[in-house]
């Protein structure tokens, strides 16, 4: 008989909820609502892995915002809008600034012009 492992995870605390700090709402580009990650809970639980993961990400993200709106108009509405269409491309979008691709910020103005 073969013997199977499990992979165990390591389960941080239950901890406030870092997008609306611990509300369970609020306010995103202008709009109010509950919130997503938590799902209104106001806590997070999750792998130590993942919330670290996604801690890099949210900054990456924030590093693209900002160099869309040094860029031009443009490439920020458009770094905004296709946050709020179509989150996967955005996820590409971020991690392809933070490899080092400066032309992702035409990239969001054209995006922009193309819903115009």
């Amino acid at each position: 008989m073969s013997e199977t492992t499990t992979q165990e995870h390591t389960y941080s605390k239950p901890a406030t909820c870092p997008r609306c700090s611990g509300k369970g709402s609020g306010t995103w580009r202008r709009e109010f609502g509950i919130c997503f990650r938590c799902r209104g809970a106001g806590i997070i639980e999750t792998d130590r892995a993942v919330l670290a993961g996604e801690t890099e990400f949210i900054a990456q993200a924030l590093t693209l915002a900002n160099a869309a709106r040094a860029h031009s108009w443009e490439a920020a509405t458009g770094r905004a809008l296709l946050e709020k269409n179509d989150p996967a491309r955005y996820r590409r979008a971020v991690e392809s600034l933070a490899a080092g691709r400066a032309d992702v910020l035409d990239a969001l103005a054209a995006y922009f012009a193309s819903l115009a």
